[in-house]
């Protein structure tokens, strides 16, 4: 869990159960590792954070490098990570199974708040069954660090992508491939500052992302009043294919903001895929989010109200975007007969 105060400061903390502290009266009695980042976090910039427990000690790792660690109890070894149920002598959990959650806590204790969300992005996640080294740490923050460090979030602008598995949600983009030589038009969905540029890219899938061709300009549509002097927010966007000359080939597509003209040479900013899971997700406090009725947002974007599932709508994902470009290919039959 985290905490942020006001900027000044973030408070990072990690409670584990595990067996040696009073497992019999308190069903593991949870202890924590706790840092302060200070001054706090930036808003819309990555981090990766590590936890780790060794059988004695709590460890906890920002951006590669070890930045706190405790004894998980008085006297170690301390025993398995234990979770909390029903037959724990004390405890007083949900009589049954509950799912492993990523971004939310799942109570379903009846008589406090049955979830708790994350405020914020999460782009990788990974759980390891031992301890990790250092050095192991290190080779995980740097598989990525250089990619993300240089792709901050823009919070107020996102796409998303929908399969239209669940027929309450988007399908988006529209299609996942084009002709080749016959350019057609792609819808995506998501949320675009009215007045900005965006294009199409179309990214080779090598580690680079090396971009291979680009859409014009694309065009907005369903646009509403912002609170500010002339702003406007739009959910659509249309970008028209390009012809390309690369053959069949498969690609990933991505929506690139470009950068307003200046005399200094800027490169576009990627929007990042975002899929939702509460009414206000594709929303930002203040100015940006008014303009639109609250009973209206979250069918706007997307987010399925039915509280008794509490899951998003199928077919939402945050996930790489294939596309292809198809070229023609003319189809000949043998004549026995004739022998052409």
């Amino acid at each position: 869990t985290y905490s942020n105060k006001g900027g000044a400061a973030t408070t990072l903390e990690w409670k584990v159960a595990v067996q040696a502290n009073d497992f019999q009266n308190f069903g593991g009695f949870s202890k924590e590792i706790v840092y302060t980042v200070s001054p706090g976090i930036t808003l819309g910039k990555w981090y990766h954070i590590v936890a780790e427990y060794d059988g004695s000690y709590f460890r906890m790792y920002l951006d590669g490098a070890q930045v706190s660690e405790k004894e998980a109890c008085a006297t170690p070894p301390c025993g398995d990570i234990i979770y909390p149920a029903s037959y724990h002598p004390k405890a007083a959990c949900f009589q049954g199974n509950v799912p492993l959650t990523i971004g939310v806590n799942d109570n379903r204790q009846p008589t406090t708040n049955p979830y708790s969300y994350h405020m914020g992005m999460i782009k990788h996640v990974r759980i390891i069954k031992r301890s990790v080294l250092p050095s192991e740490v290190t080779f995980l923050y740097q598989q990525f660090a250089g990619t993300l460090k240089a792709s901050a979030v823009v919070r107020s602008q996102y796409w998303v992508k929908g399969t239209g598995l669940d027929p309450a949600a988007p399908v988006s983009p529209s299609s996942d491939h084009a002709a080749a030589s016959d350019p057609s038009t792609i819808m995506v969905r998501g949320r675009f500052a009215f007045g900005t540029t965006y294009r199409c890219h179309f990214l080779d899938t090598d580690a680079a992302h090396t971009l291979l061709a680009s859409s014009p300009d694309a065009t907005l549509a369903n646009c509403v009043k912002g609170t500010a002097a002339g702003t406007f927010l739009c959910d659509t966007l249309f970008c028209t294919t390009p012809t390309y000359d690369g053959g069949y080939k498969a690609l990933s597509m991505a929506i690139a903001r470009l950068p307003v003209a200046t005399a200094v040479i800027q490169t576009p900013v990627y929007l990042w895929q975002r899929m939702c899971l509460t009414p206000l997700c594709g929303w930002v406090d203040g100015a940006d989010r008014e303009g639109i009725p609250y009973a209206d947002r979250g069918a706007l974007f997307w987010y399925n109200g039915d509280l008794t599932t509490n899951q998003s709508y199928a077919g939402l994902e945050g996930t790489r975007t294939p596309f292809r470009f198809t070229v023609a290919s003319s189809v000949w039959k043998f004549d026995r007969a004739t022998q052409a």
